[in-house]
C-alpha cells in the first residue's frame, strides 16, 4: 500500500498519469491524464485586470491539462457572505473566481485556514459561488447549511 501511495504521488507530481478511460482520447492527450496540482491561489483582486501580462502568461503555463486543481485561498465575499471573523481577513470578490476559471483551474480546494473569513455565511456563499461557475471543488462541499450552524 504504502509503495501505490508512493508511486501515485511521484506521478502527480510530474503531471502525467495513467488514464482513467482505458484508452479513450483525454482532454489533454490520447491515453493519458493530465493533472496540474497548483499551490494556494491567495488572490484578493482580479489578476486581469492588475497584471495582465502576468495572467496571460499563467494561462499559457496551464494551457492542455484535464484538471487543473488549486488551493482557494480567501473567502468570496458577495451580499449573502457573513462579517468578517478576524481583524485581518482573506477576501475576494467573485470576479477572483472569473479569473481563477479563465486561468483554467477547474477543480477548487475550499476547505483552509481562510475558509471561515467570512462565518458561516460566508462558507456557504463560496461553495454556491464556486459551483454557479462550473468549478469541481474538494473539502467541505458536503456540508448543509444545518451542519455549518453550529460551528
Amino acid at each position: 500500500m504504502k509503495d501505490t501511495i508512493i508511486a501515485g504521488v511521484l506521478a502527480l507530481s510530474v503531471g502525467v498519469v495513467p488514464s482513467l478511460t482505458h484508452g479513450q482520447q483525454g482532454g489533454a492527450s490520447s491515453g493519458r491524464f493530465r493533472l496540474i496540482a497548483l499551490g494556494q491561489a491567495l488572490i484578493k483582486y482580479d489578476l486581469r485586470q492588475y497584471a495582465r501580462m502576468e495572467f496571460d502568461q499563467a494561462v499559457e503555463y496551464l494551457k492542455g491539462p484535464d484538471v487543473c486543481f488549486s488551493n482557494l485561498e480567501v473567502a468570496i465575499d458577495v451580499p449573502a457572505s457573513g462579517a468578517p471573523t478576524k481583524e485581518s481577513p482573506q477576501i475576494g470578490k467573485t470576479d477572483v473566481l472569473d479569473c481563477l476559471k479563465e486561468m483554467g483551474i477547474n477543480i477548487l480546494a475550499l476547505g483552509n485556514n481562510h475558509s471561515w473569513d467570512l462565518g458561516t455565511e460566508g462558507v456557504l456563499a463560496t461553495i454556491e459561488e464556486v459551483k454557479k461557475r462550473g468549478f469541481g471543488s474538494v473539502s467541505y462541499t458536503h456540508l448543509r447549511a444545518h451542519e455549518t450552524s453550529s460551528m
